[in-house]
């Protein structure tokens, strides 16, 4: 039986700069399939966001209340917001997989962000996801703000599931395993996350295109490395 991640025996203490730095190289050694893949994911996120918008916009027969929202246009935008979330879930869970196979010394090619062997727990969490940001959605400020936590607590379960072939309840135990041992660790790691990210989005949004999967690719090496199978430099 697979033990639980653990600190592990590394050849040295990483930090998490140095997942980052890991991530960012890890990148730039091989960019054209990640940003390729990025491009496509815009694209199709893009496609499904014009068609939550006009389901939005559309018009339903019978008012229907969903969590204290009513009227046809909240619905409308409540489920394009859950189909337009959940979508996005999909997408990292692909490249949390291309991530997993890069730390383990694996050249990626296209192909290899465009499958998921296991899709049932990826969209089990995706449509989970999806109604929780859909709900934060409606709370100002501070939903926003929860919905980046949310994103980054996402990234950890799908790497932990699809690195250990896990179904979606022992992923989220497995995963508060990381977090209450190495608090400091991810929630540093987390930090530079966000800010790699708040960068990219600052430099109109094309920067999240190299941010991305750098940073995804950062985290997972950093998860192998708290389980001592991989050190990062």
């Amino acid at each position: 039986m697979t033990q639980p991640y653990g600190p592990g025996q590394p050849r040295r203490q990483q930090s998490a700069a140095d997942a980052i730095v890991y991530g960012w190289r890890k990148l730039m050694a091989q960019p054209g399939p990640w940003i390729g893949f990025m491009a496509l994911a815009a694209v199709l996120t893009g496609f499904v966001s014009v068609m939550g918008i006009q389901l939005a916009a559309g018009r339903f027969s019978n008012p229907v209340e969903v969590v204290g929202l009513t009227g046809p246009s909240s619905v409308g935008r409540f489920l394009s917001t859950v189909v337009s979330q959940g979508v996005a879930v999909v997408v990292l869970a692909l490249l949390c997989r291309g991530a997993l196979r890069a730390t383990a010394a694996t050249r990626v090619v296209l192909s290899d962000l465009l499958t998921l062997p296991h899709p049932a727990p990826v969209v089990v969490v995706a449509v989970a996801v999806g109604v929780l940001q859909a709900l934060l959605s409606t709370v100002p400020v501070l939903g926003v703000a929860l919905m980046g936590v949310v994103w980054l607590a996402v990234t950890l379960v799908l790497l932990v599931m699809q690195d250990r072939d896990l179904a979606v309840v022992p992923a989220l135990r497995t995963a508060r395993q990381v977090l209450v041992r190495r608090t400091a660790f991810v929630v540093v790691l987390w930090i530079l996350v966000a800010l790699l990210n708040a960068a990219g989005l600052f430099f109109c949004v094309i920067g999240l295109l190299v941010t991305v999967p750098a940073t995804v690719l950062a985290q997972a090496a950093a998860l192998r490395s708290l389980d001592g199978r991989r050190a990062l430099l």
